[in-house]
């Protein structure tokens, strides 16, 4: 094969000869925790003055003259590109008695820039002219308290990304779509807000926050935490694609079983160290039983039975359990953000309620505790296809690849390789399922021989979206010995006009009803979250102690909703469907 080396020092672009090529090879791998595969130089090339050339004397100049320059190198294989690199000649050795220099080839790619500046810190307080600070508004403890500091949280995405790459653009489905494509339901996240937290423990502060230090690498790994959002970035556009682990679906590529270094070799194993038993999760600081959530945990002897090993934690510096902050201030740290979800209604943003999975109660900012961040984007990319979510058996979308083949094959420029896409191989095929293959790490040699670690996972299951998005609570209000005549109608959001429910109240007597009252319409006006209603006792005054069923018909609200009753303690056995 026909490779050629080139330095670019400067402006000035030189064929060099380097010693023990053959030995090197080029290796696609995923990077660490992202989405996007890079490519990388694996091995070492050494330099000397031969063949006429005279590569040491030109490699000992620039050390001499400008150590810490940036030196480009590229291959090209038959006067195509082959691989982009870059060192300075700090990377490397030089003996000066035996005149050579020995360096290490570092990736230069559409990456390399991003990921060099993916930790610089930037104070979002200070970048208030580029980011709209929208007024949230959330009523609690019989008062009304308007939040002031917040920015948009896609808007806050949207400047650390032009920090990374100047006029850089994002686009996010997952943050801006009316149907979440995640959920496949109703998207909640339209309006998210973040903030400071100290601005959000004291609201009404004429000393508010001035300092908010945030990353990209930090705000990613918050985004990652909560909701299972990855990133990537197009050159061809300038765009970061910010969106959730399900956007990133592979086509079929190449067929290894015309290969014959492939065929007898379907062997495999279980990667058991990236398969932890429990999945564990925690914020700044929560109360409430649904913000405190549960483990994602996976009762199988396919999983690390390891205790010291077998657990994996994200720990975020962020709280939204905001009737906890309201409640008990002296208890928040003012250290770390608060994240809020919010919607909007006559012009006005509002802090959104939802039924808490695990409380069953209307809880402001529900939507972000872990109890529903798990219903809604953790049915993705978990460690095995069924596992706890919630304390209840999940059969989840997803799964990831835990199955290991090595296997090595001959690879072809032709053969338009990329590591993103499936791979077809006798094992797969034969032997599971008709499974494709994921690539996880591929090492190609100068020779054309590429060896694969190849992963396979379960089929996917198809995504029907969490059973729950929205909800209606009704409360006794005013309850008598066997009778309760008042009742509160509490809506996880507010409708856009006036909304009718059917309401049926129903007494049975050994499971036989005793007396059923006629259907009654209640109306819940227009931007209310709830009201309050009397309901006709069917039962003339003459009751018996067993259970009551409120029934409740909710389709005229829409799709996506449920409902919940709950009994006062001291009235007979109610109980809710």
């Amino acid at each position: 094969m026909n490779y050629k080396h080139y330095i670019t020092i400067g402006s000035s672009r030189t064929e060099v000869f380097p010693l023990n090529f053959l030995s090197t090879s080029l290796v696609d791998e995923l990077e660490t925790d992202q989405v996007f595969y890079r490519r990388k130089f694996e091995g070492s090339l050494t330099f000397v003055n031969t063949n006429g050339a005279a590569d040491f004397d030109l490699l000992y100049l620039n050390e001499t003259t400008d150590p810490c320059g940036e030196i480009i190198y590229e291959i090209e294989l038959s006067g195509v590109n082959y691989f982009t690199g870059y060192f300075s000649t700090t990377d490397g050795d030089f003996n000066l008695d035996r005149c050579t220099f020995e360096v290490h080839i570092k990736t230069n790619d559409k990456y390399t820039d991003i990921l060099d500046k993916q930790e610089t810190e930037v104070n979002i307080l200070w970048a208030y002219l580029q980011i709209y600070m929208p007024l949230v508004s959330v009523g609690i403890l019989n008062t009304t308290t308007i939040f002031s500091k917040n920015r948009f949280l896609l808007d806050v995405i949207k400047y650390l990304a032009s920090q990374l790459v100047g006029g850089a653009t994002v686009s996010s489905t997952f943050f801006t779509a009316a149907t979440n494509p995640a959920t496949l339901g109703t998207n909640h996240l339209l309006y998210l807000t973040i903030a400071q937290k100290s601005d959000i423990i004291r609201p009404l502060s004429t000393n508010p926050a001035t300092v908010a230090n945030l990353s990209w690498k930090s705000l990613m790994d918050i985004l990652w935490g909560m909701f299972q959002v990855r990133w990537d970035y197009d050159l061809a556009t300038n765009e970061f694609n910010v969106e959730h682990i399900s956007f990133w679906t592979k086509t079929n590529g190449l067929d290894l079983r015309t290969q014959t270094l492939c065929k007898a070799s379907n062997k495999y194993s279980y990667v058991k160290e990236e398969m932890p038993k429990w999945e564990k999760f925690y914020f700044a600081e929560s109360m409430n039983e649904d913000f405190v959530g549960n483990s994602i945990s996976y009762v199988s002897k396919c999983v690390n039975q390891d205790a010291g090993t077998n657990v994996k934690e994200t720990k975020i510096n962020v709280t939204t359990d905001i009737e906890y902050i309201m409640s008990d201030p002296d208890e928040i740290k003012d250290d770390g953000f608060v994240i809020l979800c919010n919607y909007l209604s006559g012009g006005s943003y509002y802090i959104e309620s939802g039924i808490g999975v695990l409380s069953e109660e209307i809880v402001l900012n529900a939507h972000l505790s872990w109890a529903n961040l798990h219903n809604s984007y953790f049915r993705h990319n978990r460690v095995l296809i069924e596992g706890y979510m919630n304390g209840v058996l999940t059969t989840f979308w997803t799964a990831q690849k835990n199955k290991l083949q090595p296997v090595n094959a001959i690879v072809c420029p032709l053969d338009n390789f990329d590591p993103a896409d499936l791979i077809t191989t006798e094992l797969g095929e034969t032997y599971l399922g008709s499974a494709k293959a994921t690539v996880k790490k591929s090492t190609l040699k100068p020779t054309g021989e590429m060896s694969f670690d190849l992963v396979y996972g379960p089929a996917d299951n198809e995504n029907t979206g969490p059973a729950v998005e929205n909800g209606i609570i009704v409360i006794n209000q005013d309850c008598e010995a066997t009778y309760c005549e008042k009742l509160k109608a509490t809506l996880s959001k507010p409708m856009d006009i006036d909304r009718d429910i059917i309401v049926t109240y129903t007494q049975y007597v050994g499971g036989v009803i005793f007396c059923q009252s006629d259907p009654e319409t209640w109306t819940i006006p227009a931007g209310a979250t709830s009201s309050d209603f009397t309901i006709a006792d069917p039962c003339s005054g003459v009751h018996a102690p067993e259970s009551i069923v409120i029934t409740l018909d909710v389709s005229g609200l829409g799709t996506g909703w449920t409902h919940r009753y709950y009994a006062c303690d001291d009235c007979i056995n109610f109980v809710w469907i």
